[in-house]
């Protein structure tokens, strides 16, 4: 990694097209309900983020999205000291856990059928 390098051009390109969103999230950011991201709920969102970390580990189709955006606004809130940012990412994590979980539920209910059908032959 260390040898690996960067041109000057492709540097400034990657700033110039990430300015404007770092614009706009810093207009959306800003401190309020700071005290949802100190501790002990600063604590409570790294439990969160550990646990959607695990979620992001599994070989779930499409199931990265909304965990990796779960992940995205906790960096956010605690960066900016916005609670705003992390109550919506405790909701964002929530629905992931909840579309996570229904996956692997019809995953498991769908096996159990191929596997009772098989065995019934």
């Amino acid at each position: 990694m260390a040898q690996r390098s960067m041109s000057r051009t492709k540097f400034a390109a990657i700033i110039r097209r990430a300015t404007p969103w770092l614009v706009k999230a810093e207009k959306l950011l800003k401190p309020r309900l700071s005290f949802l991201t100190r501790p002990p709920f600063e604590q409570g969102i790294g439990l969160i983020c550990l646990l959607l970390a695990i979620i992001l580990f599994l070989p779930i189709p499409f199931g990265n999205n909304l965990p990796g955006l779960a992940i995205c606004l906790f960096a956010f809130a605690l960066l900016e000291r916005d609670g705003l940012a992390a109550v919506v990412g405790v909701v964002v994590a929530i629905l992931s856990a909840i579309i996570v979980w229904g996956v692997l539920y019809a995953l498991l209910k769908s096996a159990i059928f191929v596997i009772r059908n098989a065995l019934a032959l």
